[in-house]
């Protein structure tokens, strides 16, 4: 398990592999299981998250979520 996360949003659509490679997508990281986002847009956002271990290697992304 990784010592962080990181959360990556994208708007209207699913998350691509593409997008946790441009760090615009990259809302925040967090230490623990809870994010808040509080600047996401209204309308459809999508989410997807990784580990980082202690050197910041980043795992592979979990299940994409999409919220309105």
């Amino acid at each position: 398990t990784g010592t962080s996360y990181a959360v990556y949003r994208v708007e209207g659509r699913r998350v691509s592999r593409c997008d946790t490679a441009d760090a615009t997508h990259l809302v925040g990281t967090v230490r623990g299981e809870t994010f808040l986002d509080t600047t996401a847009p209204d309308g459809r956002v999508s989410y997807v998250v990784t580990a980082l271990d202690r050197a910041y290697r980043e795992s592979r992304t979990g299940r994409t979520v999409s919220v309105r």
